[in-house]
């Protein structure tokens, strides 16, 4: 008794080149899913140093006052981020200050912050 013959054995040319193409296209899927994740992760760092920078400046205004830069720029990573900032007065002796950073192609991509800083009341 013969398992199998000369004629029957292994793999089709049909078969082989199926497998391939499915092979191919699962390749061509997650390296497309990988290139998607490291777009988002950039995004996600770019996002973090704006944040970072927006927080620094209204600290620089919390603790300067008047002698913090309103408008600005720097560069981070080979990535320029822009800054404004902007206070409108809330009442008297509080004021709201916004930090705005701008980045990406045309400042498409930005992040607000605020905060309010009340006047210090000398005794």
């Amino acid at each position: 008794m013969q398992w199998c013959d000369k004629k029957n054995s292994g793999f089709t040319l049909i078969e082989v080149v199926v497998a391939f193409a499915i092979l191919g296209i699962g390749i061509v899927a997650l390296l497309g899913a990988h290139r998607v994740a490291l777009a988002h992760q950039q995004g996600a760092i770019e996002k973090k140093w704006a944040v970072a920078l927006a927080e620094e400046k209204l600290e620089e205004v919390r603790t300067l006052s008047n002698q913090a830069l309103l408008v600005g720029e720097v560069e981070i990573q080979n990535r320029l981020y822009y800054w404004d900032l902007h206070s409108r007065s809330v009442e008297t002796g509080l004021t709201e200050w916004e930090a705005i950073v701008f980045w990406g192609n045309n400042k498409k991509e930005n992040v607000r912050l605020q905060t309010w800083i009340r006047e210090k009341v000398l005794p």
